[in-house]
């Protein structure tokens, strides 16, 4: 979980753009809001060894958490 949650994050967390004078981090924040969602999930497994599961649940938690970014940013565009 955690080198798939790496390698996702190395190029896209750090990208930011000036928008008002507030860097951007939507990379970073859908990095942490999957990482959340996906330590949720995954709370009451006991074996976390790399499985198929793991990865579709990791994959359904980055999905969910970019959906989840883009909505924010059409309600409160304010906010970026």
């Amino acid at each position: 979980m955690y080198s798939l949650f790496i390698r996702y994050d190395s190029g896209v967390g750090f990208q930011r753009k000036e928008t008002d004078g507030k860097p951007m981090r939507a990379g970073l924040a859908v990095f942490l809001a999957a990482a959340f969602i996906a330590a949720v999930r995954l709370a009451r497994v006991e074996n976390l060894s790399p499985s198929p599961k793991l990865v579709s649940t990791l994959s359904d938690s980055l999905v969910l958490a970019r959906r989840l970014l883009d909505d924010t940013r059409k309600k409160f565009p304010e906010l970026f």
